[in-house]
């Protein structure tokens, strides 16, 4: 699906986005793109990133996703 948000008196921007039904019926975000940066693919390769460094081991990738996230949030304020 494709939809043009507007934000004045900003131009519209466009967001892709993908969805599916799980088995009940219940629909899904699959994946967003928004002004051509495919979200999903970034937090794939953030991930992939986090697994090499933590030598494969994605119990310490989930453990210190939210620190990386935080520390993200803090170099920006």
């Amino acid at each position: 699906r494709y939809v043009q948000i507007a934000s004045s008196p900003h131009p519209p921007f466009e967001v892709i986005y993908k969805m599916r039904q799980d088995e009940k019926g219940n629909w899904l975000l699959r994946n967003v793109t928004i002004q051509a940066i495919n979200l999903g693919k970034v937090y794939r390769n953030q991930f992939a990133a986090a697994a090499q460094k933590h030598n494969g081991n994605i119990d310490e990738v989930i453990d210190n996703w939210l620190m990386v996230e935080n520390e993200q949030v803090s170099k920006r304020n």
